[in-house]
């Protein structure tokens, strides 16, 4: 240390000269492994077939075809919506490669289909948000910090093909409830001030980015969107099939952020 500051000593230079070396030599390294992946990836032949929830297909699985159709541009992938039930049953069959399936509790998902499950399949969970209530902003619960069950019960609501809001104790709501996988038609629903929305908020920035006038309102529950990922654990494995699940995974490490 000097008055004009702090410099390095000879070893001090020695080592920052041979540690830019060693970086150096580590990012060629990690180049050259990345080049040779893509050259294996791309001669990749064969089928995947995915069958997938709608809320999946819609809000994720875009982004992840167009990266796996660069990177494996030989595979013939079929990408298939379906309901939990048939998603399980043809993993069961080994007529799909991977199941993507969306829940509010993935730890109920197998015992709701507990024969599946003891029989072969297996389950991980991809992704996992905090439910919102979606409202236009001059609706009277604009101004709550946030809502529970009992407050949506003589609203109107829109949800998606499955009830993330009610319990099934008391049906829900009492005024009017429209059951849709078309985001177009819940965008229309909200922002008209014609029902609130009940949705994950990560779906909520999908939805309504561009709008103005819809706000997030949190949901007052304990439930969750999640998105699980299943396969068949007797089945062969395949690289396009990994190669397909490593990106789901890389994705959701991003929307999680």
């Amino acid at each position: 240390r000097t008055k004009y500051g702090v410099l390095l000593t000879d070893i001090g230079d020695y080592f920052v000269s041979k540690g830019k070396e060693m970086i150096d030599i580590h990012h060629q390294m990690i180049q050259q492994a990345t080049l040779y992946n893509n050259s294996q990836l791309a001669l990749l032949e064969g089928d995947l077939v995915i069958m997938t929830h709608p809320r999946i297909y819609q809000h994720i699985l875009p982004n992840i075809i167009q990266a796996f159709s660069l990177h494996c541009p030989k595979v013939r992938l079929s990408v298939i919506e379906s309901n939990t039930h048939s998603t399980l049953q043809s993993l069961t069959q080994q007529k799909a490669h991977i199941g993507l399936v969306a829940t509010d509790n993935h730890r109920s998902l197998s015992l709701s289909f507990k024969a599946y499950f003891d029989r072969c399949l297996e389950e991980t969970l991809l992704f996992s948000d905090n439910m919102v209530v979606c409202a236009a902003r001059d609706l009277p619960i604009s101004s709550q910090k946030n809502l529970n069950e009992t407050e949506l019960c003589d609203m109107s609501v829109v949800t998606f093909d499955y009830d993330l809001v009610s319990s099934g104790q008391t049906p829900l709501p009492n005024n009017k409830l429209f059951t849709s996988n078309d985001t177009s038609l819940h965008k229309q629903l909200v922002e008209q001030g014609l029902a609130v929305g009940v949705m994950s908020r990560f779906e909520y920035k999908r939805i309504f980015k561009d709008s103005l006038n819809v706000l997030a309102i949190p949901f007052d529950k304990k439930l969750k969107l999640e998105f699980i990922l299943v396969i068949n654990k007797e089945a062969a494995s395949t690289p396009q099939a990994e190669h397909f699940i490593s990106l789901l995974k890389n994705f959701n490490t991003f929307i999680s952020v």
